[in-house]
């Protein structure tokens, strides 16, 4: 599961500098989530209730759906096949049985599938909204703006509730209602005088924070490679990037369709940075060779399985330490410098991907670190 029915999200000064701006919101959040939130706090998040199948209580949707709890007693997958652990999170939110008795379209207002959601930015990985440290801007008037997603990309109509066979495409809309933005406030009067002296001085108040970068890539071959770039416009380290090849099929049950298994996306592959290979040898995933390299990494993480990993198969390029997720400590720390300099040189990514003979639509995400400095003289960021 992912948040849906985001397509962007922004964070913006009134002189238009884009301090967050993560395109594609809703596919990146279905790459990093599970990946990037452990286990122990997912487990604890609200099942969403109001008229859902099998709700047992009227809670909120978080981003992520705890598992042990699913239409008809079982967790399927939106191919039709069952989960294969019970803590594996739930992918999708089931209306109420009338709601698809009598087929396509669906009447509005009858049984309806209607959920509350409470994101909070906190969860959302390598994003500056979910950063836990106090900010001022100086007097800045600063803009969040959310675009919504299609409906086509939040819901659609199936008998059986899964199934990409039997799934249909409908154009009724989406409501949205008591839409309500929270936002922490310092009310410690000392370190709120604190910060706005660092404001006020000569270097001004410097954070390192997180941005979000995408290429996408529409390929259709048995080798599709993809090639992306990165240099001080981006930021000035390189941290992490992310791949996946997403089914061409952007609707109904193949929306989010980036399953590999049995090599369904993606039979071999390797990468590059600045053209030397990152592995000595291509990985093959009828080995599960990929699986072993990251199982190290995932411990902690939503990823339970080999068969959870490559049913939401992400590639990836981690250039920080790489620790797995339980030992990630510094991830608290606003000022901890990782990655891959790019600040006065260009880094070349490339992936090279041997694939089945089919259209596949590859989203490729680079999260850099950059030099956020806010001070008397106005907000600069490099």
């Amino acid at each position: 599961m992912r948040p849906p029915s985001i397509k962007q999200i922004q964070l913006i000064t009134r002189s238009g500098l884009y301090v967050t701006d993560i395109a594609d919101f809703d596919r990146f959040s279905n790459m990093t989530m599970r990946r990037t939130n452990m286990s122990s706090d997912v487990l604890g998040w609200d099942t969403p209730g109001s008229n859902l199948v099998a709700a047992t209580a009227t809670g909120t949707y978080a981003g992520l759906i705890p598992g042990c709890s699913a239409p008809y007693g079982v967790n399927l997958r939106p191919d039709t096949t069952p989960t294969v652990s019970l803590l594996e999170s739930k992918y999708f939110i089931s209306g109420a049985i009338t709601n698809y008795a009598a087929g396509p379209p669906i009447v509005p207002g009858v049984a309806s599938p209607s959920y509350d959601v409470t994101l909070l930015f906190e969860n959302l990985p390598d994003c500056f909204l979910g950063q836990n440290a106090d900010s001022y801007w100086g007097g800045e008037i600063m803009s969040i703006r959310i675009i919504w997603n299609a409906a086509t990309k939040i819901f659609y109509y199936n008998a059986a509730q899964a199934g990409s066979g039997a799934s249909t495409v409908y154009g009724n809309g989406c409501t949205i209602s008591n839409l309500i933005f929270y936002y922490a406030v310092e009310t410690n009067p000392m370190i709120e005088n604190m910060i706005k002296s660092k404001v006020a001085s000569a270097e001004g108040l410097q954070m390192l924070i997180p941005a979000v970068y995408y290429t996408k890539f529409s390929l259709n071959s048995t080798i599709q490679n993809c090639t992306t770039r990165y240099n001080s416009a981006q930021g000035l380290r390189l941290k992490k990037i992310y791949w996946a090849p997403y089914n061409a099929t952007e609707n109904a049950a193949t929306s989010f369709d980036h399953s590999n298994l049995a090599g369904a996306k993606v039979t071999q592959f390797y990468t590059m940075v600045n053209n030397m290979r990152t592995s000595q040898y291509d990985y093959t995933v009828a080995n599960l060779d990929d699986y072993t390299v990251n199982k190290n990494s995932l411990r902690g993480s939503c990823i339970y399985s080999s068969n959870e990993y490559y049913y939401n198969w992400v590639w990836v390029e981690d250039f920080t330490d790489n620790n797995p997720l339980l030992k990630k400590f510094y991830e608290n720390s606003d000022n901890y410098v990782q990655g891959l300099d790019i600040s006065n040189n260009e880094l070349k990514y490339d992936i090279y991907a041997n694939t089945p003979n089919t259209n596949f639509i590859h989203y490729v995400y680079a999260v850099t670190e950059r030099l956020l400095t806010i001070s008397s003289a106005g907000i600069n960021l490099r």
